[in-house]
């Protein structure tokens, strides 16, 4: 069993990445109501502003086992937040993850860890 902590771009590719290698009990809490981490944008958030581009092109932010279609360019966060929902669909990523679930501790070692999360509705949970 794998806990990924965040469901943007980095914890969507690691599930991806466990999936492949044959390791399917995930559980990934991402704090968020959605998914895509610093990329959703809003009041509270502390991740994008309302108008960035990423620096690097398209070509360069996607994973290879998805590449952009089209000409190269640089996408604005919430082209980048569509293409990882895509990427989520298109390997059906979102059955591992819980929106809106905060690690609130981690404690263990090897072998062995226990995660607490809060969910929204403010309940904690021990995932150990």
């Amino acid at each position: 069993r794998v806990c990924v902590v965040g469901a943007g771009a980095a914890g969507l590719t690691t599930i991806k990445q466990l999936r492949d290698q044959g390791i399917t009990d995930i559980d990934c809490f991402e704090k968020e109501e959605d998914l895509g981490g610093v990329f959703n944008y809003g009041t509270g958030k502390n991740g994008v502003y309302d108008n960035a581009v990423l620096t690097i092109s398209n070509y360069l932010m996607a994973f290879s086992d998805m590449p952009p279609k089209g000409h190269r360019f640089h996408w604005h966060h919430t082209e980048y937040k569509d293409y990882l929902h895509q990427y989520a669909k298109a390997f059906g990523l979102a059955k591992h993850v819980a929106l809106g679930t905060r690690v609130e501790s981690v404690e263990g070692g090897p072998g062995r860890w226990r995660v607490a999360v809060r969910r929204a509705g403010g309940e904690v949970v021990d995932k150990g």
